[in-house]
């Protein structure tokens, strides 16, 4: 869980680097995501996955609730990101894969639903 009192105020922005951009490479990291692994090193969490399609994402951890999707980190100086922000990833290989406008448009929503439910997610 978060620590109590904080403010949810940031959305990092993932994408899987699977190297099958097929459904069933998409299928394979939604199966990891949401598996406990023996090694906790292994263990990942977003709050939302989204297929490439953007027919389809997956809630993987509830908002309220603290993922680990940016492991030890700081961001402008503030340290321990999951804490105050929420990860949504994106199916991509990282391997010069464009993003195709309908997961686009399904992240966008999502992010946009996310800054309704936690006004200090700004887009400055």
């Amino acid at each position: 869980d978060r620590p109590t009192g904080t403010i949810i105020d940031t959305i990092v922005l993932h994408g899987d680097a699977h190297p099958d951009p097929s459904p069933a490479g998409e299928d394979t990291v939604v199966r990891f995501l949401t598996t406990k692994h023996a090694d906790k090193s292994q263990n990942r969490s977003y709050h939302v996955y989204v297929r490439r399609s953007g027919a389809e994402a997956f809630l993987l951890v509830p908002a309220k609730r603290r993922a680990w999707h940016a492991g030890v980190s700081t961001f402008l100086g503030r340290a321990n990101v999951n804490d105050f922000a929420l990860g949504l990833c994106l199916a991509n290989t990282q391997r010069g894969e464009a993003y195709p406008a309908p997961q686009l448009r399904l992240a966008a929503a999502i992010a946009a639903g996310w800054m309704r439910q936690f006004p200090a997610i700004t887009l400055e």
